[in-house]
């Protein structure tokens, strides 16, 4: 998603692009749930600079189901559970506090539980597939599983194979950690695994959040994830216990469903952060190979406004986010 997005940016600004992609490499995109969640965490934390995130990323998602003819972005409000105690405290910090009212609102009828605003998911499998296929009818896209040792740096630019460019970024989600250029930044991947479960009962229209999440989607299924798994070694393999735990999770929901029936299990791993933030920037002995990574479960939300702050960066030698810049880990 990150690839996919970056690439959409730099159209806009008339750059052209070329995308290097193998098809039967998963990605955790293909997995996630897209859920764009502001407030997150026992502590009910409000992501940082979420008035510039949100707008970037809704203008993002509207201007490329214009362009694609393809609807990705679903707002869809949140109904969160506070079952823990920290989380109780933590709403009787936030509840007068007016930068979280925006967001959360206690439920007007259940105990303990926020109604969420400002939320929903992106369809990210269809978002991914569709900018690809729009570069492929441009013949920009290479099917292939890149050769580190294939690539040839010098100064006024980049060379692999038949291809020369200005620059070349990597978005390789987790695989990022075996990227040799970039081996000094401090990944730390998380498994996860997400059910698609039929039911006899009526879908909710809304999100319900108790630790699980579970997301009614536009075209009928229920989403229910995710779990997580932060020990390598890593795979992208399903598991029992995993589906077993979240079935396990599921009922302890406010929600009551009645015949429950898998229809999916999927794994992917997440490509998180040492210090939770992500990976933006070029090298700075080799400032023509740059990386656009390491966004976590929040990619639906962050990568957007990332992707133009990377253009800028491109373009007009803006700074970027300082909290995303890899200047913060000097190589070694």
């Amino acid at each position: 998603m990150a690839g996919c997005l970056l690439a959409w940016e730099l159209q806009q600004h008339a750059y052209q692009v070329h995308l290097i992609h193998h098809p039967d490499i998963a990605a955790a995109s293909s997995v996630a749930a897209g859920l764009i969640n502001p407030v997150t965490g026992q502590r009910l934390v409000l992501q940082e600079d979420i008035e510039q995130l949100l707008p970037f990323a809704k203008k993002t998602y509207r201007a490329l189901e214009r362009a694609l003819h393809h609807r990705f972005y679903f707002p869809c409000p949140i109904w969160r559970t506070l079952t823990r105690e920290r989380e109780q405290q933590a709403w009787q910090k936030r509840q007068n506090n007016p930068t979280y009212t925006a967001y959360l609102q206690p439920h007007p009828q259940h105990a303990h539980t926020l109604i969420q605003q400002h939320s929903g998911y992106v369809d990210t499998a269809p978002l991914c597939h569709h900018i690809r296929q729009a570069l492929r009818n441009q013949g920009k896209v290479e099917e292939q599983v890149f050769q580190y040792e294939a690539l040839q740096h010098h100064e006024r630019g980049v060379s692999y194979q038949h291809l020369h460019a200005q620059r070349i970024i990597f978005c390789e989600g987790w695989r990022g950690m075996n990227n040799p250029y970039f081996s000094h930044l401090p990944f730390q991947p998380a498994q996860g695994e997400i059910l698609d479960i039929h039911t006899d009962s009526p879908h909710p229209k809304h999100i319900t959040h108790q630790g699980t999440w579970l997301i009614p989607t536009h075209d009928g299924r229920l989403r229910l994830g995710a779990s997580y798994n932060n020990t390598p070694p890593f795979h992208e393999h399903t598991t029992s216990q995993a589906a077993t735990q979240l079935l396990h999770a599921l009922e302890s929901m406010s929600i009551q469903l009645n015949s429950v029936r898998i229809a999916q299990q999927q794994a992917g791993i997440r490509p998180n952060t040492r210090d939770k933030q992500p990976f933006l920037g070029f090298l700075p002995h080799r400032p023509n190979i740059g990386i656009f990574n390491g966004f976590g479960s929040k990619g639906s939300m962050l990568i957007p406004y990332h992707a133009h702050a990377m253009a800028m960066h491109i373009q007009q030698h803006t700074p970027l986010p300082t909290s995303s810049d890899i200047q913060r880990f000097p190589c070694v």
